[in-house]
């Protein structure tokens, strides 16, 4: 050994190739070695990340298992009216940017897109990039079905007044007027404008393209002025149908002269206009409204009272007359929903507009689409529509939808076992057979219908200040025959079936 160099035990001799790379192939295996341990320890966190839901049971059942992924902005898209801007939607930019949602255009990756109008749903699929979020749409294809004047009108149902379309009906009016000479009617257009009453002599002779209905003769006045009760309804399925009314408070919207005397060719003593009078400004409902601050609702129920009618059977009646109207356009609606984007998530606010009569019997007048949600012209009005659109966006999940759109987040708000019902037909009747209600029993249960009764229990945990109109609930709403459920389609009585069953469960599904 060299002097000055003292030897280490285990080094390698000068000049000992051999043992150099010896000791260098050990040391590269030790730091590979290690690198891998740490791929499989990673390898092994990931796949105990993605069965998770197999070690705690199986919750997920067939659902698509995903990674957390990066959370996306939540981003609206408006599109207003061609006429007014973005005035009209003022309320809903408000309650929107609350809600953490920020302004984007048609290409933007938006999750919410709130058309005035009916959107041009053929030319949605384009319109940006795909998003990890559900995209909800305010409006289903086809709900001019259920908005458009001349086919809620030509609907034959008792508590819509009878219209007819010229010169297609003319025959038919005719007929009518002569048989009930009494009866006045209202000739208006596909707009609701240049409306005025017309006699039985004159329907012979109205022109081409008139929309005419007959004329409710006995309204129920409050300080002698005429009025309608406007419900907001929100439609959040079409197949199976459900339907809820924003049941805290309505609209009452007041024509702005006395009815009496009646002069037929003063148009603001019976036709509700834009420049109605507001109820803060009607005597016998002031004191209740302004000073005691109770609601439209209330203080109208409270007026009904104390003149000896039940504002309970008026509510009653008027949701049954929605859930009626809504059973009749089904099939248009889902005809016309067929072909559409799964992707998608329809919703449907309307107002049904409702005139009484001196009998409290309803009398539904139209159903608007898109109603008005402007203060702009009735500043008090402001916290109603705020809070109609803050019930619709949390009833149908925007205003709660969870940035991480994978497994564990859906399931730790509604999981397979949180839609079980009926244990004793699904335990016993339903062991061997998938038919009829057995169809909703866990064995039988396919994709689409777990879908849709997770939403349905998700739409009841959101409802707010909703309360269910179709199916009807099994308690507290009267006039609704059992007997009707016969008569529903195969997913309607499915669903109905389904909520009566949760019932049983809690009695806070029973209303």
């Amino acid at each position: 050994m060299a002097r000055g160099r003292s030897r280490v035990r285990g080094s390698c001799p000068s000049g000992g190739t051999r043992c150099w790379a010896v000791l260098l192939g050990t040391t590269m295996g030790l730091v590979m070695s290690a690198g891998l341990v740490q791929e499989m320890r990673e390898r092994w966190r990931n796949q105990v990340l993605d069965s998770e839901p197999e070690l705690m049971g199986p919750e997920s059942g067939a659902e698509t298992r995903a990674r957390p992924r990066e959370p996306e902005p939540r981003v609206y898209c408006l599109l207003p009216p061609h006429q007014g801007g973005d005035g009209d939607l003022e309320e809903a930019r408000r309650v929107l940017a609350r809600l953490g949602f920020t302004r984007g255009g048609p290409q933007s990756r938006w999750s919410l897109l709130w058309a005035h109008g009916y959107p041009p749903f053929s030319r949605l699929l384009p319109w940006g990039p795909p998003s990890i979020l559900p995209r909800w749409i305010n409006h289903f294809p086809g709900s001019g079905f259920l908005t458009s004047k001349l086919h809620v009108a030509s609907t034959n149902l008792t508590f819509i007044p009878r219209a007819f379309h010229l010169p297609e009906d003319t025959r038919l009016l005719v007929a009518q007027a002569k048989e009930q000479p009494e009866k006045l009617w209202l000739q208006k257009s596909r707009s609701h404008r240049g409306i005025q009453i017309v006699s039985p002599h004159d329907v012979e002779h109205l022109g081409a393209d008139v929309f005419v209905q007959e004329f409710v003769q006995r309204p129920l006045l409050i300080d002698g002025r005429k009025f309608d009760v406007g419900i907001y309804v929100v439609v959040t399925s079409v197949q199976p149908l459900r339907v809820y009314a924003y049941d805290e408070e309505v609209l009452l919207r007041f024509c702005s002269k006395n009815y009496l005397p009646f002069d037929p060719r003063d148009v603001l003593s019976y036709v509700v206009g834009d420049d109605y009078t507001p109820t803060w400004e009607m005597p016998s409902l002031r004191r209740a409204y302004v000073d005691h601050k109770y609601s439209h609702k209330q203080t109208l129920a409270a007026h009904l009272r104390s003149r000896g009618m039940a504002p309970e059977r008026l509510w009653d009646d008027i949701k049954k007359a929605i859930a009626d109207l809504l059973l009749v356009k089904e099939p248009q609606l889902n005809a016309s929903l067929q072909g559409q984007a799964s992707h998608w998530k329809f919703f449907e606010l309307v107002r049904f507009d409702f005139l009484l009569d001196e009998d409290l019997n309803i009398h539904l007048m139209e159903v608007n689409m898109s109603p008005n949600l402007s203060s702009r012209h009735f500043p008090p009005n402001r916290l109603l529509y705020e809070q109609v659109l803050f019930s619709t966006l949390q009833l149908v999940g925007v205003a709660t939808s969870f940035i991480q759109g994978d497994t564990h987040s859906v399931a730790m708000q509604v999981s397979d076992r949180d839609i079980q019902t009926h244990p004793e037909l699904c335990l016993h009747d339903c062991r061997d057979s998938c038919k009829h209600k057995c169809q909703l029993c866990e064995p039988c249960l396919s994709a689409a219908w777990r879908s849709a009764l997770k939403e349905a229990h998700l739409e009841h945990t959101r409802r707010w200040h909703t309360r269910r109109v179709f199916p009807p609930p099994p308690t507290g709403q009267s006039g609704w025959d059992p007997r009707q459920e016969a008569r529903l389609s195969e997913h309607n009585q499915l669903m109905a079936w389904w909520f009566k069953g949760k019932c049983l469960q809690d009695i806070t599904w029973c209303f």
